[in-house]
């Protein structure tokens, strides 16, 4: 057996390990071009321009783009374990797969100073100048933060395990020993790491004043709505009402606390009252419930496009973690996957775990259709139509 035919069963036998990842990746290409495809269509053709929805499209392009990109990647790199022989292909890939990843963490960062702005400081906002500036600046800055990898990505060649006549190549950060080479990746994956940790932080803080906001005004708006329901007696004052940042009217914070702790009493009175009949306890008690209900889903339509982008954050720092742990890892240890040529359930578990970023951008299409009442209804409504279409034209 010559040299070709040994690599070309190496190379066989190392692609059949990573068959399961080599579906993955297929269900991921397919999921997020046809979610992403339809999420672009919906918001930009058929829903009404909204300042809640302006980066929903934009995020979604960027969705389509890191899916199909790094999923088409991914897959050829294990089609071709051992046969990857393309340098610039290669360098072009893993460039554009690092640049859609980082534009798409960055627009988040933008998405979640709008969202801070809306919620804790109505009276700032995003004019459209600044959102198109924004969305300029996350892609020239990705752009720019990823030209480092066309150096330390490449063609990458390592022996074969028992016949080192043999060399195999595939596409990864180059085995340069190097001093100032290594120091180099060192130091790029330093930065992107910390880099990654100042959004983690940036995303909590924010999204941890918002939401210190949004209970506030659920408590407001629940001590507002039980007070309107009960009925004026002589130890309850008016409900005075003041305006809040955002321009709505709320009950003053001194006649509510008043109202509260009589309500307290009350309450505290009926339960001690053994005459009062148990259908009336249990009467009020459905009360106090549906008004609770009625409270939270108020409160959740309300800040729905908040709490949509608050998961959308999430599972990015979620499904990227590993990525750039692994990347760490490799940069720090340069053998690292060399190490692991004769262990391939090893490599395909992390393979599978390097590219989990993609599964950040298929799943946010379903986050949208959770969130999103109005997106959910146009997505039935034109699969509805086109079933009806279709059945039409099978009648003639």
């Amino acid at each position: 057996m010559d040299e070709e035919e040994i690599l070309d069963n190496w190379n066989y036998q190392l692609s059949n390990h990573l068959i399961v990842n080599n579906i993955i990746l297929v269900l991921y290409m397919v999921i997020g071009l046809f979610g992403n495809v339809l999420v672009i269509f919906i918001y930009i053709f058929k829903l009404k321009k909204k300042d809640d929805r302006y980066f929903i499209p934009v995020l979604a392009t960027m969705d389509l783009v890191a899916c199909s990109v790094g999923s088409a990647y991914a897959l050829a790199l294990n089609l071709l374990p051992a046969k990857f022989t393309s340098d610039i292909i290669c360098k072009v890939l893993w460039y554009f797969s690092q640049a859609t990843t980082i534009s798409s963490g960055l627009l988040l960062v933008v998405i979640a100073v709008q969202r801070y702005l809306k919620v804790c400081k109505p009276l700032l906002t995003l004019t459209l100048r600044w959102k198109r500036i924004a969305i300029f600046l996350c892609f020239i800055t990705s752009s720019i933060f990823s030209i480092p990898t066309l150096f330390f990505y490449g063609e990458l060649q390592f022996p074969h395990p028992i016949n080192s006549s043999v060399i195999g190549s595939r596409c990864g950060q180059i085995g340069r020993t190097d001093d100032l080479f290594r120091s180099s990746v060192i130091t790029y994956t330093i930065l992107e790491f910390l880099a990654a940790i100042a959004g983690c932080i940036s995303f909590t803080v924010l999204y941890a004043l918002i939401g210190k906001q949004i209970y506030k005004k659920f408590i407001i708006f629940r001590r507002t709505t039980t007070l309107r329901r009960r009925p004026l007696g002589k130890n309850n004052k008016p409900i005075s009402t003041s305006t809040t940042d955002d321009g709505k009217n709320r009950a003053s914070v001194d006649s509510i606390d008043i109202d509260i702790v009589s309500s307290v009493n009350n309450s505290q009175e009926s339960i001690v009252d053994d005459n009062q009949p148990s259908q009336r306890k249990k009467r009020r008690s459905l009360d106090v419930l549906q008004e609770n209900v009625s409270a939270l889903k108020q409160h959740f339509h309300t800040h729905r496009y908040t709490y949509m982008f608050m998961a959308i954050t999430l599972f990015f720092m979620i499904t990227f973690t590993p990525r750039i742990t692994l990347m760490v890892t490799e940069s720090v240890d340069h053998n690292f996957w060399r190490n692991l040529v004769d262990q391939p359930k090893t490599i395909a578990v992390c393979l599978f775990f390097y590219r989990f970023y993609i599964f950040n951008h298929i799943i946010n299409p379903f986050i949208y259709g959770f969130f999103d009442t109005t997106f959910k209804y146009e997505v039935k409504k034109l699969f509805c139509m086109t079933i009806n279409a279709r059945a039409r034209d099978s009648e003639f």
